[in-house]
């Protein structure tokens, strides 16, 4: 998938467009009684301006859905949760993710350039799990390098456990081609047979395709 939650960002530029009163201060180490997950919707004008900015300089193109359908699951899909998160000093990320049921998929998460390297991330992502009593997966690059090895390693510290199973992000558009990926369990790692039925209702749910 192309999500975010599985790989670290690239390093955004605040777009004038949204710059305000948020700013964001450096060297902070953060704690989690600092930091909320609030869900939006379009309508909360100021906050998806600065969602959208963020998610599109975070993500490569093969790496995010389009805007229109970010905005339409945002407003009319109940499974679908767009999140900002935020500290006392503003707007410092997002996260969203499906509660497809039996499972919650998590699908992008990007931590605003300012704050990175104060424990935002793994704060965010702790509290994250600690919210659901069923099963938690979400997608990470493969370890091609070392950028994807730590981005590996920042999950397996909070708890994400890589299947043993080939599995790709199906392409976000015809025009894309599928990404390799592992798909990340946490707390335990995924049967073979958990797997499969996963990766069908990811696959049929989130990207509207068969199995590829």
């Amino acid at each position: 998938m192309a999500t975010s939650l599985a790989r670290k960002p690239i390093i955004p530029r605040t777009p004038k467009a949204v710059r305000g009163p948020t700013c964001i201060q450096a060297n902070i180490k953060y704690t989690n009684d600092m930091i909320a997950l609030r869900r939006i919707t379009p309508t909360d004008t100021c906050d998806w301006e600065r969602f959208i900015a963020l998610y599109i300089e975070s993500f490569p193109e093969k790496e995010r859905r389009p805007i229109d359908s970010l905005e339409h699951l945002a407003s009319a899909c109940d499974m679908f949760k767009a999140e900002v998160i935020e500290t006392e000093h503003g707007f410092a990320g997002f996260l969203t993710h499906w509660d497809l049921g039996e499972f919650i998929y998590g699908e992008h998460f990007a931590v605003s350039a300012q704050i990175r390297g104060g424990g935002i991330g793994g704060h965010v992502i702790d509290m994250f799990t600690s919210r659901f009593d069923k099963t938690i997966v979400l997608e990470a690059e493969t370890a091609t390098d070392d950028m994807s090895r730590r981005r590996l390693g920042f999950y397996a510290r909070h708890g994400f456990i890589a299947a043993p199973y080939p599995y790709a992000q199906p392409a976000y558009s015809p025009q894309q081609k599928p990404v390799p990926m592992h798909l990340l369990s946490y707390g335990r790692q995924l049967s073979e047979e958990e797997f499969n039925a996963i990766r069908s209702k990811i696959y049929k749910t989130v990207y509207n395709i068969a199995e590829q």
